[in-house]
């Protein structure tokens, strides 16, 4: 019942009844994701997100559509019980293996550099279109090899995953991460602060932490206060020679967001929902 209520306000944020149509097949492809079912609804979604975003060439179809898909996967992911148990492992699995862990990291930070440098070269609305379509080709690609595993391409993918997690369940809530600040932040220094903190803070609060040893921090014990430091001042940096001291800002919340992030949450989508909320704040 919880879905009806987000719909509704998703509808009235965007004025657009697209949100109708992807909002409902988003939820169910989520709540059937790892099963061949999935694809049905997935295929009737993508159908339908290609008609709409070809037929009207609006940014406010691709805004209603990234809101619809990211809020939707996102609730599934909340209070769905099989895929609430999937971010239990992920979670449970953090930092068990320090290797990958750091190897996740270097490869979400190419990701943010490719996606830094397409923001750059297409700007806002063109990026919005491509980073929508890729999230979906994300999604239908996770959800196959977790079904079609011993291949080739199939084994190097599985070869980043934690211990006992489902493929690519800490992606989805980093590409749900992503698409909301797609939709709503059309600010492009903005979104340049919000994805550097997201891929590249984020990644060397990681790294930091299992490197460098240093104290546990007093709200979470299970991050520390040399990856806090690694991300704010990283984001720092970048925000401030984006836009000043108002960048200083967004690292500090980034910081703070990462660290405090815990169970059933998770920081590939808190840390974009908190410093968009930000950006609209101020």
């Amino acid at each position: 019942m919880y879905s009806i209520p987000v719909l509704l306000v998703i509808f009235l944020f965007a004025h657009s009844l697209i949100v109708f149509p992807v909002y409902i097949l988003s939820l169910i492809s989520a709540a059937y994701m790892y099963t061949q079912t999935f694809f049905s609804a997935f295929v009737a979604e993508v159908a339908i997100v290609l008609f709409a975003g070809y037929e009207f060439q609006s940014d406010l179809i691709w805004i209603s559509i990234d809101v619809s898909i990211s809020t939707a996967i996102i609730l599934t992911m909340m209070f769905d019980k099989r895929l609430k148990s999937y971010t239990h492992d992920n979670d449970s699995g953090r930092g068990k293996i320090k290797k990958k862990e750091i190897y996740r990291d270097y490869l979400q930070s190419v990701v943010g550099v490719l996606i830094l440098a397409l923001l750059f070269i297409e700007g806002v609305e063109n990026s919005r279109i491509v980073i929508t379509v890729s999230v979906l080709v994300l999604y239908a690609v996770g959800n196959y090899f977790y079904l079609h595993r011993k291949n080739l391409i199939g084994d190097f993918l599985w070869s980043f995953e934690r211990e006992d997690t489902p493929l690519g369940i800490g992606s989805i809530w980093f590409a749900s991460g992503i698409l909301l600040a797609f939709a709503i932040i059309n600010s492009l220094s903005v979104l340049y602060i919000v994805l550097f903190v997201l891929v590249i803070g984020d990644s060397a609060a990681t790294i930091v932490g299992v490197n460098v040893k240093t104290w546990p921090l007093f709200f979470n014990k299970r991050k520390s206060v040399g990856g806090f430091l690694a991300l704010f001042a990283l984001s720092a940096v970048f925000g401030f020679f984006v836009i000043g001291y108002l960048g200083i800002l967004y690292a500090l919340v980034g910081a703070i967001v990462e660290s405090a992030t815990q169970y059933p949450l998770d920081d590939n989508y808190i840390i974009p929902l908190a410093l968009t909320a930000l950006s609209v704040a101020i």
